[in-house]
């Protein structure tokens, strides 16, 4: 054996074993890093995705929806305030969130405009809501998003198909005005009827609705004047 390839007094060569870990590390985490640019444009799609069809649960069937006033180009669509004039009516409609239990809730709301082209009133109606994003806890926060059921067993047995239905929860905020928006954990109440065991989330859920109705408020009066 050569004096190059002999080990020098005192020195120490890696051990084997950690050099595999390393290069295992190394590859993992160059693996993820490429899977996730890889799946990022799917997620962002499917976001987007998500959005639009929120949209257009509270803005409803019309060709074409705009924004109040001109956005810059880097402004992102779930940060924009829309406009939709149909039918002799207009809505405005805009993304609310807040903190839930342990998720961001992320809501759309559309509110009915008093007049075309004019700033929001302080207390407006709010026209519907949609939650299109949150990951509360299964069977107690994420039954935001529950739909109930109107066909019994035998119904359903026998071919009946249910209609179609909106979340309650989500559907007691039409009608309503944002001075309304108070959460109670009984059922008869004309303000926001909690969801069994996920007073937490409700109350996170209503706070986004009034964030965006906020952010109606304050777009309108910017562009249109108070």
């Amino acid at each position: 054996m050569t004096e190059d390839l002999q080990a020098r007094p005192g020195s120490r060569r890696p051990p084997t074993a950690v050099i595999v870990l390393a290069a295992i590390c190394l590859v993992s985490g160059l693996g993820v890093a490429a899977l996730y640019q890889a799946m990022k444009s799917d997620i962002e799609e499917n976001m987007a995705r998500a959005f639009r069809q929120a949209l257009q649960a509270v803005l409803g069937e019309a060709d074409e929806y705009g924004t109040v006033g001109a956005y810059a180009q880097d402004v992102a669509d779930e940060d924009k305030v829309y406009v939709c004039r149909d039918d002799g009516r207009t809505l405005y409609a805009a993304r609310g969130e807040a903190k839930g239990y342990q998720s961001t809730v992320e809501v759309i709301v559309s509110v009915r405009a008093d007049s075309p082209n004019g700033a929001l009133a302080a207390d407006p109606v709010i026209h519907a809501m949609a939650v299109f994003e949150s990951g509360e806890t299964p069977g107690l926060g994420e039954n935001i998003r529950a739909v109930e059921k109107d066909v019994s067993v035998w119904g359903a047995l026998a071919g009946a198909r249910p209609a179609e239905r909106r979340p309650w929860f989500q559907d007691q905020f039409s009608g309503k005005r944002l001075s309304d928006l108070v959460v109670e954990t009984r059922k008869d109440t004309d303000r926001i009827a909690a969801v069994t065991g996920a007073t937490r989330t409700s109350e996170a859920t209503t706070l986004a609705v009034r964030n965006a109705v906020g952010r109606i408020i304050e777009r309108t009066a910017e562009v249109y004047g108070r």
